[in-house]
C-alpha cells in the first residue's frame, strides 16, 4: 500500500522530498534501503540478487516493524546519523546499493554475481540526495538491465474515475507496481491508499468520494 506525498525543495530537510507510504515485510531501522517484492511490501535492499535490487527503491525514514506501514523516500534528501557504518558519508560520492542488506556503499562490486545500481549522491557527510537509476548492471556487463530498455520505453497508465467513489479499481496492464499520483476534477492533489492486486492491477482507496484521473508511471 502506498500514499504520496509530494514537496518541492532543494534544501537538506526530509519535509521537502516526495514521500510514499509503504508496508514493511521485515523490521527496519530508519535510513534503511529497502525494494519492492513481488507481495507488495518493502524489504532490504541487496546487491547480491536481482531480486532485490532491482525494483522500486525507498530509504526508510524511521524505524518500523514487519507488516506496519511508515513513510519512506521516493526521491529528495536523507539526513543520516552516526549508526550505519558507511557514516559519515563521502561529499561528492556516488552511492549504490550495498551487499550489507538494507546498506549503500561507493564500492563497484568485482563479484559478478552482485548488482551496481547507482541510488544518489553526497552533498555533506550526513546528507545524501537519494535518487536511485532504474538501470543496472553486473560487474562482468553480462546483465544490463532498466525498466525502459527491456520494454522499448517507460510505460504509462492514465485511469479516469468518471463515477464519484472512494474505492478505484484500475487494471492497467503495465505488468509492474507502478507509482501513482491523484489528481481530482478540481486540479487538486489527492492522497489515498494503494493496493497492489498483482502486477497488473490494483486499487485506490480514499477518505471520501469524488472523479478525477490517476497517473501511473
Amino acid at each position: 500500500m502506498s500514499e504520496f506525498i509530494i514537496h518541492i525543495g532543494t534544501t537538506c530537510t526530509e519535509t521537502n522530498n516526495q514521500i510514499d507510504l509503504i508496508t514493511a515485510g521485515e523490521s527496519m531501522t530508519d535510513g534503511t534501503l529497502c525494494y519492492l517484492d513481488v507481495d507488495g511490501k518493502y524489504w532490504e535492499a541487496d546487491a547480491s540478487a536481482k531480486v532485490s535490487s532491482v525494483t522500486e527503491l525507498r530509504i526508510v525514514r524511521e524505524a518500523v516493524t514487519a507488516n506496519d506501514t511508515t513513510e519512506a523516500l521516493v526521491t529528495g534528501y536523507k539526513k543520516y546519523e552516526a549508526g550505519p557504518s558507511f557514516y559519515p558519508l563521502t561529499v561528492g560520492a556516488r552511492y549504490y546499493i550495498s551487499t550489507t542488506p538494507g546498506e549503500i556503499t561507493t564500492t563497484l562490486y568485482e563479484d559478478t554475481n552482485n548488482i551496481c545500481r547507482y541510488v544518489g549522491t553526497a552533498q555533506s557527510q550526513e546528507c545524501l540526495y537519494f535518487n536511485p537509476d532504474h538501470v543496472f548492471v553486473s560487474d562482468d556487463g553480462t546483465q544490463v538491465m532498466d525498466v525502459i530498455i527491456k520494454t522499448g520505453a517507460d510505460k504509462h497508465y492514465a485511469h479516469v474515475q468518471a463515477i464519484s467513489t472512494n474505492l478505484w479499481s484500475i487494471t492497467h496492464g503495465m505488468e509492474k507496481y507502478p507509482s501513482v499520483q491523484v489528481i481530482d476534477d478540481s486540479g487538486n492533489n489527492v492522497c489515498g491508499v494503494i493496493s497492489y492486486t498483482d502486477a497488473n492491477t490494483l486499487t485506490l482507496t480514499f477518505y471520501t468520494p469524488f472523479t478525477g484521473t490517476a497517473y501511473l508511471n
